[in-house]
């Protein structure tokens, strides 16, 4: 890790993990600098982490809440909990309800922007600003991943997806993580996913929280769901 990357290391991991238990998931929230709110909401199968080169700049001008979405990072949950997107983008307006935040700022990737889409339907006059970074386009999916959610419905599912994680191959493959950094320079000298994959390696309960939500990514947001966001934001 070179120095500016641990720099970025200690910043992120200087921050108290704090807890809230929305419904069925106990969702994990760090929390720095001041000023007006910003969210960060990751994507899929990342966490938190993903800001922290980010973070100290924008800390000093917002109050930057980073959040790990249940199923990743040091969020919580059961086997009761719901991973739909739906349920997803309820625990979140839960949370922003329990954090009181009002006239705040959302900055969401990926899967974590589509569940952020949904929260925003649901409480448009909360936020000022909604971010979007390669988020899902509804009815679309990449071609792999219904694919990987059958295969996450076998027995010895698990066991398969950690020997994947462990291969450099497939990390480095389309049918990996390829197309996760634009600079692929990254993957000649160091695997950047290990602060992510690691944890789903070593982990068995991590491990099934990222195919919890894997199973669920096949519902797309529908057209008539962003025809209604749309709408909101204007007002």
């Amino acid at each position: 890790m070179s120095s500016e990357d641990n720099k970025h290391h200690l910043f992120y991991t200087s921050a108290t993990v704090q807890k809230y238990k929305q419904d069925d998931a106990s969702i994990a929230v760090r929390t720095y600098g001041s000023g007006p709110a910003l969210v960060f909401i990751h994507g899929y199968p990342v966490h938190g982490y993903t800001r922290r080169k980010i973070l100290p700049e924008l800390a000093t001008c917002y109050t930057c809440h980073v959040i790990d979405l249940p199923g990743f990072g040091d969020s919580e949950w059961d086997s009761t909990t719901d991973f739909t997107f739906t349920a997803q983008a309820r625990r979140l307006n839960q949370l922003f309800n329990t954090l009181a935040l009002h006239n705040f700022s959302i900055i969401a990737h990926d899967t974590g922007a589509s569940i952020a889409r949904l929260a925003v339907i649901q409480q448009p006059q909360r936020v000022n600003k909604l971010v979007i970074i390669n988020s899902e386009i509804p009815h679309h999916r990449p071609p792999w991943i219904p694919f990987y959610q059958l295969c996450a419905r076998l027995p010895l599912a698990a066991f398969t997806f950690k020997a994947l994680l462990k291969s450099k191959m497939f990390i480095q493959s389309s049918m990996g993580f390829k197309e996760f950094y634009s600079d692929k320079k990254r993957f000649r000298h160091e695997n950047p996913l290990s602060p992510y994959l690691d944890p789903l390696i070593s982990s068995k309960r991590k491990m099934q929280g990222m195919l919890r939500h894997l199973g669920i990514m096949a519902v797309a947001l529908s057209g008539a769901s962003n025809i209604q966001m749309q709408g909101a934001l204007r007002h």
